[in-house]
């Protein structure tokens, strides 16, 4: 099953608004409704400046260089998800 999220939303009268994709296959389709919260798009925008800021970058890409040399040093266990 393949898994296409389309942004879109609910007008005054209660009608869908979609932001259709382009070039759709037919066929049958499965239609999930997620409602947005204000908290949820708050949150949202605090988490994408955060992760947009110069200082995140630069931890972020240390964090994934010594992650990246641990594993190269044989220093991580392989994962197992039926341990999870």
């Amino acid at each position: 099953m393949e898994t296409i999220r389309v942004a879109g939303h609910i007008d005054e009268n209660g009608h869908i608004e979609i932001d259709q994709p382009n070039k759709l296959p037919p066929g049958d389709v499965m239609i999930t409704i997620e409602r947005i919260s204000l908290e949820d798009e708050a949150a949202e925008a605090a988490f994408d400046e955060l992760l947009a800021s110069p200082k995140s970058l630069a931890f972020l890409k240390q964090l994934g260089d010594q992650v990246l040399a641990e594993d190269e040093a044989g220093l991580t266990d392989e994962l197992d998800p039926d341990t999870l």
